[in-house]
């Protein structure tokens, strides 16, 4: 713990480090009634704007999330047609931290000899650390100046989440759920849970984040140059190109292809 003095006269606040658990900051003389955990700020609609934003019942007791992790996001380049992934082509990644909203960019729709891109509206989702089966614990201390333990274990694939409460070493019960606190995945995303416990009603919201899974950048082979007669049958055992790439454009084709010379045959526009 550091104390550190604030922007105004007589003012200190607190500054807690739990390392991976997080970081909480405490106002010590109650005029903001700080008690900040700082995360993704998923639930910063939890601050009352009227009337003082700054009121200790409004911060205090409800705010943060997990500190988020740095987690690689994969793209994949496959072809519509099958669902297959193209050969030969390297899936893209890129990291982020939990929370972060992910788009994939020009950057990553690239030329794919003797296909065109077909979905060139960019991927988006978020990023996100949390799996079935992961543990998760955030730490903080109060405005009354108790320590803080949430540990929440995701148990099943689709964010359903419970979580452990401990206030000074000593874990809370819910009388409802004496199992944790338990959010169904239904819920996985609205509201935090209440608890009252101790010398205050402290808000516990579910950091679970989902995942954007499965971006892909869709392409299909391109097509053929197909010689055909005025009555549009197709000129037998006449030579049909494909469509060479554009080299600036993954979803067109290269301009100005020249037309197949085809012996005995003028090309018509």
């Amino acid at each position: 713990m550091q104390t550190y003095e604030g922007p105004y006269q007589g003012s200190k606040i607190n500054i807690y480090n739990f390392g991976e658990n997080g970081i909480s900051v405490n106002e010590l003389n109650n005029n903001y009634g700080l008690a900040f955990t700082f995360g993704y700020g998923k639930y910063q609609a939890l601050i009352k704007e009227n009337p003082n934003p700054y009121a200790a019942d409004s911060v205090s007791n409800a705010w943060g999330d997990t500190m988020p992790e740095k987690v690689t996001q994969t793209i994949k380049y496959v072809n519509e047609k099958t669902g297959e992934e193209i050969s030969g082509i390297q899936p893209y990644t890129q990291t982020g931290l939990t929370g972060q909203v992910y788009s994939a960019g020009k950057n990553d729709q690239i030329v794919i000899k003797g296909y065109h891109l077909v979905n060139s509206s960019r991927a988006n989702g978020s990023i996100s650390q949390f799996h079935n089966g992961g543990t998760y614990t955030n730490e903080w201390v109060s405005a009354s100046g108790q320590l803080i333990k949430e540990v929440w274990h995701q148990i099943s694939q689709n964010g359903l989440m419970q979580c452990d409460i401990y206030i000074n070493g000593q874990q809370q019960y819910d009388p409802n759920n004496l199992k944790g606190i338990v959010y169904p995945s239904s819920q996985s995303s609205l509201g935090p849970t209440s608890l009252n416990i101790q010398n205050g009603n402290y808000v516990f919201p579910n950091p679970y984040v989902e995942q954007t899974q499965n971006i892909e950048l869709k392409y299909l082979p391109l097509g053929k140059i197909i010689p055909v007669l005025p009555n549009g049958e197709v000129i037998p055992n006449a030579p049909q190109p494909q469509y060479q790439n554009n080299p600036n454009d993954p979803t067109g084709v290269k301009p100005d292809e020249p037309v197949p010379v085809i012996p005995g045959y003028t090309p018509q526009e």
